[in-house]
């Protein structure tokens, strides 16, 4: 299938918006590592209704705080961590089977892009950094996404947890997608909207830019100790 470029970014920066390059920002950066859900696109209440929902058909009423623990870990990641700490009744297969049935066709039809991130993608693509995605979330669910709002183009490579074989609270994630990035980790910008993603991306050695999402606001003070940016809106940039 062909991929093409985001309609909006096509036409070039969108009429009327403040969209400003800042050199500043990322004069010295030869890539940028996004995640995608809460960062690229509007996906989280979706995320967290087909994780939550797992436990309510369970009767299990999921606790403050879950949603930051189980972000950074991926699907695979986020059924061992309920194995560990909920009395399930569902199989493993069961449970991906009615995650699949409730996300895929959000992701696939409905999700939208974050604002200004489209302007911004061909930005930095036009001033030459890789730009590459990093996200718990399974390739079926993202690639279709990507591809709908025609922004899958921009990436040199696109990774989920699972192509690593860990998650995104484990430093070796960051510097095994910069060996596969071919750059230094002081070179890259990474972008979530997940406390403990940038926390352990800032601890692995990767410049980082926290990204508001209404699903993280309670942790926006702590996110902006933890990260060298943080954007309320890709516009900011």
């Amino acid at each position: 299938m062909k991929r093409s470029g985001c309609s909006i970014c096509a036409r070039g920066v969108m009429a009327g918006s403040d969209w400003r390059w800042r050199k500043s920002v990322m004069e010295n950066k030869k890539a940028c590592l996004f995640d995608f859900d809460g960062t690229l696109v509007d996906s989280m209440p979706v995320w967290r209704d087909k994780m939550f929902r797992l436990l309510k058909l369970q009767d299990i009423d999921p606790p403050a705080g879950l949603l930051r623990e189980i972000t950074p870990l991926g699907d695979a990641g986020t059924l061992r961590y309920f194995r560990e700490h909920f009395r399930l009744t569902m199989s493993d297969d069961e449970m991906k089977r009615e995650m699949d049935s409730y996300a895929l066709p959000h992701y696939r039809n409905w999700i939208a892009a974050k604002d200004g991130v489209c302007e911004c993608l061909k930005e930095l693509k036009d001033k030459g950094i890789g730009l590459y995605v990093l996200t718990a979330s399974p390739r079926r669910m993202y690639e279709p996404c990507l591809e709908r709002l025609g922004m899958l183009s921009f990436f040199e490579q696109t990774w989920c947890c699972e192509d690593f074989l860990t998650v995104k609270s484990d430093p070796d994630i960051y510097r095994l997608a910069a060996a596969k990035m071919d750059a230094d980790m002081k070179d890259i910008a990474f972008f979530d909207d997940n406390r403990t993603a940038l926390f352990t991306a800032k601890t692995a050695g990767l410049y980082t830019v926290g990204v508001f999402d209404e699903t993280s606001a309670e942790d926006e003070a702590q996110i902006r100790r933890i990260t060298d940016r943080y954007i309320r809106s890709f516009y900011e940039l």
